[in-house]
């Protein structure tokens, strides 16, 4: 009897002690699925950009998606260990608006982010948004991010991105260049629209982030774009329309800061876009790079702009 008494109360033990672990099983078991890894997709290089397609797998990405980038040569020499830019595109952007129209992506859809010309974008949080150098590689990565539902997706492998080299004397510089060069400036005014920006002023412009204001991110462009057919670049029929159509469009508007004029991006981003491409040398004769331009005067142009 007491055999059969201890081993009653052994296995009434085990049960006790199992039971628990019956409990917390399905919890230990609980953690969110992880998403499918993104792919990422070189749709076209200029000198200082590069517009890069990224899809999601068949969970989508909910959270958004991140990329990572770093030139080779830190790559080879650091990896991921020394300094890179990270960037987390979460909402909606308003400044390329070539893919979907928000970073949240459904099963295999796709977003297009142009790296190297983030400064006037939106939706998007980066360490840093300046544009890429010409003639180099970069490398690349991506991943989904996650939320209350999914975990993070792992990382895509690592791709290696180059920009295009640097174009020939009848060329275009970026409107990232010329906010940062100001001492090699053709002109000492523009008009936009139907108004004369001073140097100082258009300085203003362009160092002010479109924060989702088309009127802002147009006149970078077209800031950009002035200056480099005054300096020299010849500009197809295409462009020279493209012009017409932002000043036409601008009107008696008045950029910030100097003003407090406003467009929907809807309304400027497919100019914006013909002067990018002008700007960054994937229309028209190429792309200066960062040699350094002579001063030029206003010519037959300084009237028209």
């Amino acid at each position: 009897m007491r055999w059969v008494l201890r081993h009653v109360a052994l296995a009434a033990l085990a049960v006790l002690l199992f039971v628990p672990f019956l409990l917390f099983v399905p919890f230990a078991h609980a953690q969110n699925p992880q998403l499918d890894v993104p792919t990422l997709t070189l749709l076209r290089a200029s000198r200082t950009s590069l517009v890069i397609e990224i899809t999601a797998g068949p969970s989508g990405a909910p959270n958004g998606f991140w990329i990572d980038w770093v030139s080779h040569a830190d790559y080879l020499s650091q990896g991921w260990s020394g300094y890179y830019v990270n960037c987390w595109f979460a909402t909606q952007p308003t400044l390329n608006t070539e893919g979907a129209p928000t970073y949240v992506l459904g099963p295999n859809e796709s977003a297009v982010i142009e790296v190297g010309d983030l400064f006037d974008e939106t939706g998007m949080f980066a360490n840093e948004t300046g544009e890429l150098e010409p003639g180099q590689s970069y490398v690349f990565r991506v991943y989904a991010v996650g939320n209350n539902d999914w975990g993070a997706s792992g990382l895509s492998p690592e791709a290696i991105l180059n920009t295009a080299e640097a174009g020939p004397t009848n060329c275009t510089f970026t409107q990232g260049y010329w906010k940062t060069h100001e001492e090699v400036w053709p002109a000492g005014s523009l008009q936009l629209g139907d108004t004369v920006y001073s140097a100082a002023e258009l300085q203003s412009i362009l160092t002010t982030p479109a924060a989702g204001n088309g009127l802002i991110f147009l006149a970078h462009q077209l800031i950009a774009v002035k200056l480099n057919i005054i300096n020299g670049a010849v500009a197809p029929v295409s462009v020279q329309d493209a012009i017409d159509d932002a000043d036409a469009l601008i009107g008696s508007l008045v950029i910030p800061p100097v003003g407090a004029g406003y467009l929907h991006p809807s309304l400027a981003s497919g100019l914006t876009e013909d002067l990018d491409q002008f700007n960054n040398g994937t229309s028209g004769p190429g792309n200066c790079g960062t040699v350094p331009v002579e001063m030029s005067t206003w010519g037959n142009l300084k009237n028209k702009y």
